[in-house]
């Protein structure tokens, strides 16, 4: 058993924050709630359960929302880590062997050259309201109709059945 863990490589702690976008899309009875956010999954203070708590006042929404919320929430916060670590995992290789080669990344790059930083400043005359996304960073909430309702409820068993025979 030494033997297969020292073959694992070890993950070193993560300085700092690893932000990932968390999308929700919940449909409880008639109603729909899509939303999308930017979670720092590195911060362990960051709770999905306040969060779900915390949206669910700010929206007026009902305690059913709840679980749902969280559970999403965690899923796509295990799901990014997995993603994640499987990429660290893949890339330490190529960092350990330009790291004997004596080749440094520069955190400096971008302030020395002008043309790098430029394209990174947001002007101040940019207004919000135009962005094309706002919409998609905004919660929204959906009464949907009973036809409306029957077609989601068709298209979940879909997704259901692929994700079934994918497996």
């Amino acid at each position: 058993m030494k033997k297969k863990l020292s073959q694992h490589k070890i993950i070193k702690p993560i300085a700092g924050e690893i932000i990932k976008p968390i999308k929700l899309d919940i449909r409880i009875n008639n109603f729909l709630l899509r939303d999308q956010f930017l979670w720092d999954i590195n911060n362990p203070a960051n709770s999905p359960e306040v969060f779900a708590s915390t949206i669910i006042a700010d929206l007026g929404l009902t305690n059913e929302f709840f679980l749902p919320i969280a559970h999403s929430i965690r899923e796509q916060i295990r799901q990014h880590w997995n993603t994640y670590l499987q990429e660290e995992i893949y890339k330490a290789p190529a960092a350990d062997k330009s790291a004997a080669e004596g080749a440094e990344q520069d955190p400096l790059k971008i302030f020395r050259n002008p043309g790098m930083l430029e394209s990174h400043i947001i002007t101040a005359h940019h207004n919000y309201e135009q962005t094309k996304d706002t919409a998609l960073w905004s919660p929204m909430i959906q009464q949907l109709t009973e036809d409306e309702v029957k077609k989601f409820e068709k298209q979940e068993e879909r997704n259901a059945r692929y994700a079934k025979r994918r497996k």
